[in-house]
């Protein structure tokens, strides 16, 4: 994974240093959780022909580890909710 350090305002007004994902395109959305349980979690979502393929890259290997654990059935839910093939990924730090 390619990632560097970036600063950011946070919802304080603090300035709050945080892990960038890789570098996303047109076709990639990118979200992370900043507060709560998964705080530091980066959600990637990335369209390509018909698969949609979700990364998640947590902030420590304990959360991967957490997410690894049930990475299949996320995987069938999501996709037999969207009626598509999804492909999901966890990356730990």
């Amino acid at each position: 994974m390619v990632s560097s350090t970036r600063s950011a305002p946070s919802a304080s007004g603090d300035v709050v240093a945080y892990r960038a994902g890789p570098a996303i395109d047109g076709e990639t959305l990118t979200l992370r959780a900043s507060t709560g349980p998964l705080a530091g979690l980066i959600v990637q979502a990335e369209w390509r022909g018909q698969r949609l393929t979700v990364r998640l890259f947590a902030p420590d290997n304990v959360m991967a580890a957490r997410l690894g654990r049930d990475l299949r059935q996320m995987e069938a839910t999501l996709g037999a909710a969207l009626g598509m093939e999804i492909v999901m990924e966890v990356r730990g730090d």
